[in-house]
């Protein structure tokens, strides 16, 4: 019985030994596997958390891109040919409008810088001088106010209609009422750039 008991212990002895030398290294190689593992996928949540965050800011971007086109158009750089393009676009709205360019000129300013230390504006005055009946230089009013270029009618005087010398006041009073005489009118507006 004593021989059962010594072959048994051998055994035991040899599996003890056996599970030291081959199991337990596998299981501490198991063991780090597995904390490296739940490394990688705290990581990889931390990652695809910043990649959720970016994809939002990319969906705020584009939908804030119409709107960084529209201040564009609002307040377009100011260069070279910004002036000659400010006269088209005059020239354009009085089309539109129905009067009738006499003269036009132009000076520019450079304005202050806004309070945050943020870059100022630059504003071009323009004193334009046209001939138009009232609802026609209304119009055209209304067309500098509703313009996509930011611009501020700082001035306007109205002169009415030259009447003819020789006509009675019966007749001059009829030609206001008829509205078909052109009424003389100077603006001075500021259009504003970046």
């Amino acid at each position: 019985m004593d021989r059962r008991y010594v072959i048994a212990g051998l055994f035991f002895a040899a599996a003890a030994i056996m599970a030291v030398v081959l199991v337990y290294p596998a299981y501490q190689r198991m063991l780090s596997a597995s904390r490296s593992v739940a490394h990688s996928q705290e990581e990889f949540n931390a990652r695809a958390g910043v990649v959720k965050e970016i994809s939002k800011l990319k969906g705020q971007y584009k939908q804030m891109e119409k709107d960084i086109t529209n201040v564009f158009e609002i307040l377009p750089l100011f260069g070279t040919r910004s002036i000659s393009e400010f006269f088209i676009e005059l020239e354009g709205l009085s089309a539109q409008s129905g009067v009738s360019l006499e003269t036009v000129s132009f000076s520019q300013s450079k304005a202050k810088e806004v309070k945050s230390g943020k870059r100022g504006y630059t504003a071009v005055n323009a004193r334009i001088a046209f001939k138009g009946s009232y609802e026609n230089t209304k119009r055209f009013v209304r067309a500098i106010e509703t313009n996509k270029h930011l611009m501020d009618v700082k001035d306007i005087a109205l002169a009415p209609p030259q009447m003819s010398a020789g006509k009675s006041e019966k007749e001059k009073t009829d030609v206001v009422s008829e509205r078909t005489d052109l009424f003389s009118v100077k603006i001075s507006l500021d259009a504003y750039y970046q």
